[in-house]
């Protein structure tokens, strides 16, 4: 399972993707990453599978890892326990979850309510489920995060993501989930390249049948036809927001394309207004320019490397 030319490739066309994006989209980047992007697609090595639920070891086990979909993925077995599902899952140790679950970092009320009732992408969000004893619980959304409190009325504030969920009965009994976790997917690599298409380009027929690909797996009807270069832009940002949920890559698309401060100060004043369990008012809000602080032990252990600048919230935001 080492990581193919095809894996390489889609990666390079994410970086120069991303350096397009962040150098005032800069259209030499944008050609290099069409140019990699392309060739993965050309290559015709990867496609998209038929039924999304086929990607997810919580549907079909062992066959879920390494599919034509998959162009890279951390390997999981017997010894090499994946502990996703500790994270996003939903405070439970049943034999009917598989792998116990202890934490509950949830899929968002606003991610959940985005989906269309008819995609099939829905799927992968837990929101009820039968314990061991036969008692079914299930998410009660208008709890506004806060949980318990409801005959049947799961601890956790919101869905779990069966993205990372071995649901198997071995997996309950060893406390190893051998689901794996996948880095780089084909339906990524299409998203890209509707993207940097668009920017090159504008709203292409090329860029449309990428993009519809991806949702007309999911959806029945394909992507409204005649749309500008912004609003086609926004609609990868959403096919993305749909399609990738749960698999580190929400925010870096956030942070190239300059939405993630727009998205934060939205999305948590709307929250904190409404009374949503555990937001509190902004304190900041992150731009585009926002880098992480190297953390100290690296600072102490390798003395040529220096901080990162402080970060200044946004000024388009008011906190």
């Amino acid at each position: 399972y080492k990581a193919s030319k095809g894996a390489a490739q889609a990666l390079l066309g994410d970086v120069y993707l991303t350096r397009g994006c962040m150098n005032n989209n800069n259209t030499s980047d944008f050609q290099q990453a069409k140019k990699y992007l392309g060739e993965v697609i050309d290559s015709h090595e990867y496609e998209l599978l038929p039924d999304y639920k086929d990607l997810w070891y919580w549907y079909v086990e062992e066959a879920a890892k390494n599919t034509k979909e998959s162009l890279f993925e951390c390997q999981f077995g017997t010894n090499a326990n994946n502990e996703l599902h500790l994270y996003f899952g939903v405070m439970d140790t049943q034999k009917s979850l598989g792998s116990k679950q202890y934490h509950r970092a949830s899929v968002s009320h606003q991610a959940y309510f985005s989906y269309l009732p008819e995609d099939t992408r829905l799927s992968c969000m837990l929101t009820e489920y039968l314990t061991d004893a036969g008692e079914k619980r299930y998410w009660v959304p208008e709890n506004h995060g806060f949980y318990g409190g409801v005959t049947g009325g799961w601890l956790t504030s919101g869905p779990g993501n069966v993205k990372f969920y071995d649901r198997t009965e071995a997996a309950y009994t060893s406390g190893c989930a051998k689901a794996n976790f996948i880095l780089i997917r084909y339906s990524d690599v299409l998203l890209n390249y509707a993207e940097v298409e668009n920017y090159l380009n504008g709203p292409t027929s090329d860029a449309y049948e990428k993009l519809n690909e991806v949702h007309q797996r999911s959806l029945p009807t394909p992507v409204t036809s005649g749309l500008s270069k912004e609003a086609f832009d926004k609609a990868v940002y959403q096919e993305r927001s749909w399609e990738l949920l749960g698999e580190g890559q929400l925010y870096f698309d956030e942070l190239r394309t300059n939405r993630l401060g727009k998205n934060v100060y939205e999305h948590v004043r709307k929250y904190f207004d409404l009374g949503y369990y555990l937001y509190d008012k902004l304190q900041f809000v992150p731009q585009q320019s926002f880098l992480w602080k190297i953390p100290q032990t690296s600072l102490d252990s390798n003395p040529a490397l220096e901080q990162n600048p402080d970060n200044i919230s946004d000024p388009n935001y008011p906190i």
